[in-house]
This record gives structure tokens, sequence and C-alpha cells, in this order.
């Protein structure tokens, strides 16, 4: 379980399983690897899955300094160089697919697909209150309302109603806190669109009806602006902004066909 120092100058935590071609896998806003743990048992039957824990998250580093996307970004090259990789596919969900939209335009040496699940282009005043919600309840607000609220905009209807008030997270510690603040900071000044054009790798986009969180219109206008790009919804129950783990079968299927499509790795 490595905590590597990447060029950045920040330490890094991540986990590789498994062989074949690489596939980087970002996590979003929460800054945990543990959001892909209904993928990676099946995916790296066939690649070699790198999961991060993003700066400010998980068991990375939370520096006392303002986040960037484009930082977060140059983190994740730091991370392939670590592993000696020359390029890799890369897999973001919602914070990290704009990590992983930083990559496809400022590295596209280091990139050989892009999927981008939950996504956006630019924080509009919509999603920017929606963010600054976040952020209020998460410094001022009863750790079970933050808590509740985040439920609402992960995931769908059905699920929150079968989850516990606290659904088994502990409280944050302060610094935890203030290192998510500095996540959704980075969220609020997230803007690719006019450079979304640039992105040249093979491209999938996906999102889905009950995304509370990111509402599908953000990723249809993702997939309008990259040349090429496939475009995959997901509709009825538990197609929520955590789709990958409430039908992680149908969500990984889609991903492994989407590389399929690009590369030569197994059907199975």
């Amino acid at each position: 379980m490595p905590l590597a120092e990447v060029t950045t100058g920040t330490k890094i935590f991540y986990e590789s399983s498994g062989q074949g071609d690489p596939l980087l896998l970002i996590p979003g806003t929460g800054g945990s690897l543990s959001v892909w743990q209904a993928q990676i048992p099946e995916w790296s039957s066939d690649l070699q899955c790198i999961a991060v824990d993003i700066r400010g998250g998980g068991r990375s580093e939370k520096p006392d300094a303002p986040y960037s996307v484009r930082l977060l970004a140059e983190d994740m090259i730091g991370i392939l160089d670590v592993l000696g990789l020359e390029k890799a596919h890369i897999a973001g969900l919602s914070l990290g697919s704009a990590i992983a939209q930083e990559i496809g335009i400022n590295f596209p040496n280091r990139t050989i697909t892009l999927s981008l699940h939950n996504t956006w282009a630019r924080t509009d005043r919509w999603l920017r209150i929606r963010f600054e919600v976040s952020k209020f309840l998460l410094q001022n607000a009863p750790w079970e309302l933050s808590e509740g609220y985040r439920q609402l905009t992960l995931f769908s209807p059905d699920k929150v109603n079968k989850v516990s008030s606290s659904s088994g997270r502990n409280e944050p510690e302060s610094s935890e806190v203030k290192a998510k603040i500095r996540l959704y900071d980075a969220d609020i000044k997230h803007d690719t669109l006019d450079r979304l054009h640039m992105i040249k790798a093979p491209t999938l986009v996906t999102t889905g009806e009950e995304d509370n969180c990111l509402p599908p219109r953000y990723a249809m206008e993702v997939h309008k602006h990259i040349p090429n790009s496939i475009f995959h919804f997901f509709s009825g129950s538990g197609s929520s902004h955590m789709v990958c783990g409430e039908r992680p079968q149908e969500f990984n299927e889609v991903q492994k066909s989407f590389l399929r499509s690009v590369v030569d790795i197994s059907s199975s």
C-alpha cells in the first residue's frame, strides 16, 4: 500500500493490482479510492488498475494550501512517473473526471483513453450554489445533516431510503474538513469548456438519470464538446452519481466495452 512522493512534492497514496494495460482510477471530491471497490476486482483481471487517493482525500497528504484541478492532474502524472508508465487509460468520477480532462488536454502523450463518469466542464451558478451549500453544511451543520445532504446528492432515492443517517461514516476530523473544503474550491474553479476540443484521445462520457450531484445536462455538454466522444446514459433506479456502486455490473461492462473498442483486452 504505497505512499509515493510525486513531482509536485505531495505524497499520494495508491494501490496497484492486476496486469495488462494500465488504468488510472481517479475518485471524486471524497478523494478516496474506495469508490472503485466494485470495479477493481473485475477490471484487474485484464488491466493493471492503479487506484489513487487524491491530495486532500483518503490516505494521501492534505497540504494546507489551495488546490486546483490542474494541480491534481499533475499529481496523477506524478504517479505514472513513479510507476515508470509512459501512458495509461485514465478514468475519473466526478472531480476525478475533471482531473482526467486536464490530463487529456495538457498531457495528451500520457493518455491512451479517457473515461469521464458523471462529469462537467464548467461550474455555472447552479453548480456553484450546490458546492457552496456542501461547504457550508460541512463546516457549520450537525454531522448527520451534512452527511444526509451528501447522500441526497450522491445516491438514488431508493438508496437514500435504505441507508442509515451516517451510512457508517465517522464524523471527519478538522484537518479532513479543511482538505475537503479545498477540494470543493477546486470543483468551483473547474473550467475546461473552451479547451475540451483539444482532447484527442478516444473518450467515453457517462451520466445517469438520477444524478442529483451533476445532472445529466453537464455530461451532455462535455460530450458535445469532445470530438468523436462516446456517450452512455444510465436510466432508471440506481442511475445516480454513484451508479458505479449502485449498478456495478452494468457500469463495469460499459467501461470494459469502451476499452475493448479501442485496445485488445479480454472480453471476460
